[in-house]
């Protein structure tokens, strides 16, 4: 009877009938589904050195992580005694090292933990081992690369230096290992044959510490039909972009950022980025811990930038927007959630808001509260993402729908009979020319325009409500208005309205992956 493991779970006989390849595997068993999704195979495990090594001294035990060569000549410090203490660092005896470099002087730069080597001058042969007490800078005798003296941090038990002294010595440097899976790359048309270890996805357990974190990450996982796009690759780390999906503030940022953890940092360059680790890295201020991988770690091993991954989550989100209160109801019930209704309660009134907002906190407090409009009331919208796909970034950033996925809000700022405008991002729109009409061209009722980086009023967002040849949605002429978008039922909803908020639909036609 043919036998294998899918994702940890073993599969067996009748299970696997009309299963040949690995497609047939990822149509049967894997709800998401991507063209690109990466499959692998775990063929074994093999015992590999971390980056990871303890110091036994006289004085007790300290951890660290070290550079790829330190694995080199680590043995030859093993026995060594304290040589030179003073209040910035700490110093052990030389060695000889096999190598032909010329140090020469420079001004080293030292955080507290650091570990690095340098020599007493350009003609001696020994390098010396130190430990920064404390954050300093040094003139020190370096290899040409200065950034190569650096060679490690101290990552736990970093007290015992300062009770070293000389007599102390080193007693033994233990290196760390782990067993690391041995894992292969499948395609779509690779067979499945009897007492394979297949993963197709990942589970992550969410963190309950990162509510609003997690619920980013659900909504990128949301708006990404459930894939993981491996947008960057290193020796520690897989990352993938994000869009702008809300403010995640500081949450859960202590953790070290072990194999396996996911994060999302929340400053910086790359704010919102998603980092899945697989190896080890000191706790990071900027880097909210949003979850952990329980099945699945192996294809992170193997991952390449332009990879997708499929991606479940425990518990998996708990976001109504868009649905009709019975519906909303009924998921709520398989969660084991009390549904509590508002607004327009009939049930197939359309769900625009929910309390709690979150994944974490619908299941923490047991309860979710869902205000519900007629669907008479919600306008329908057509994005046009290919010919305007910066515009329609912009908007779905404005209106929420990054975050809803289906669900957005227009709040208006001015109306007149001719045109509504609503609220943008003002000064910090960044919206350059895109999609702007050709000459000739007739603004139809329904168009949905962005005024671009052309005019004072950049960012500003509108709707044609009477068909104009001149000005746009937002009164503006052609080469200042990005096409974006149509309404494509219910603008009658806009017609005689001066302020408010209004909800719309994202009816946009989307291929199938």
């Amino acid at each position: 009877m043919r036998s294998i493991k899918l994702n940890g779970v073993t599969i067996t006989g009748d299970e696997l009938e009309g299963v040949a390849t690995v497609r047939d595997l990822l149509e049967k068993f894997e709800p998401v589904f991507h063209r690109s999704m990466l499959v692998v195979e775990r063929k074994g495990e093999i015992e590999a050195r971390t980056d990871k090594y303890t110091f036994t001294t006289t004085k007790g035990k300290f951890s660290t992580s070290m550079k790829e060569r330190w694995h080199r000549i680590y043995k030859l410090w093993a026995g060594k005694d304290v040589n030179i203490t003073s209040k910035n660092a700490l110093i052990f005896s030389p060695v000889r090292l096999e190598d032909d470099e010329t140090y020469t002087p420079s001004l080293l730069r030292l955080r507290r933990g650091d570990i690095f080597l340098f020599r007493i001058s350009s003609k001696e042969t020994e390098t010396y081992l130190g430990f920064a007490l404390r954050d300093h800078e040094d003139q020190l005798f370096l290899p040409p690369d200065p950034r190569d003296a650096i060679i490690g941090r101290v990552t736990g038990g970093g007290g015992v230096l300062q009770h070293l002294e000389p007599g102390d010595s080193i007693k033994e440097i233990t290196p760390e290992y782990r067993i690391e899976s041995l894992v292969e790359r499948l395609s779509f048309t690779d067979l499945i044959e009897d007492g394979m270890e297949i993963y197709t996805s990942l589970m992550i357990k969410l963190s309950e510490s990162s509510p609003r974190s997690a619920e980013s990450f659900l909504s990128y996982l949301r708006n990404n039909r459930g894939v993981l796009a491996v947008d960057e690759v290193t020796n520690s780390y897989i990352r993938s972009i994000s869009p702008p999906i809300f403010e995640t503030g500081v949450e859960n940022n202590r953790s070290f950022r072990e194999r396996g953890m996911v994060f999302m940092r929340n400053e910086g360059e790359r704010k919102g980025s998603i980092y899945i680790y697989k190896k080890l890295r000191m706790p990071q201020h900027v880097m909210n811990l949003i979850g952990t991988i329980t099945s699945g770690a192996e294809l992170i091993d193997v991952a390449r930038a332009g990879d997708t991954i499929a991606v479940h989550t425990d518990p998996v989100q708990v976001l109504l927007l868009g649905m009709t209160q019975i519906e909303a109801e009924r998921v709520l019930q398989e969660a084991g959630i009390q549904h509590i209704r508002h607004g327009d309660t009939a049930d197939d009134a359309i769900v625009v808001s929910q309390k709690p907002d979150t994944t974490i906190d619908a299941f923490k407090v047991g309860v979710v509260e869902t205000e519900g409009i007629p669907p008479d009331k919600i306008i329908k919208v057509e994005l046009f993402e290919e010919e305007a796909p910066r515009t329609a970034h912009y908007l779905k950033e404005v209106t929420g729908l990054y975050r809803s996925h289906l669900i957005g809000r227009f709040d208006i700022d001015t109306a007149i009979e001719s045109l509504v405008l609503f609220r943008g991002k003002g000064k910090k729109a960044i919206v350059k020319p895109e999609n702007t009409p050709e000459k000739g061209f007739v603004f139809e009722e329904g168009i949905i325009g962005v005024t671009n980086m052309t005019r004072p009023q950049e960012g500003a967002i509108g709707v044609r409500l009477i068909e104009d040849p001149t000005f746009g949605p937002t009164g503006e002429i052609g080469e200042s208005t990005n096409i974006v978008g149509k309404v494509k039922e219910g603008l009658e909803i806009l017609r005689g309205m001066r302020k408010g908020r209004v909800y719309f639909l994202d009816v946009t036609p989307r291929d199938e992956e």
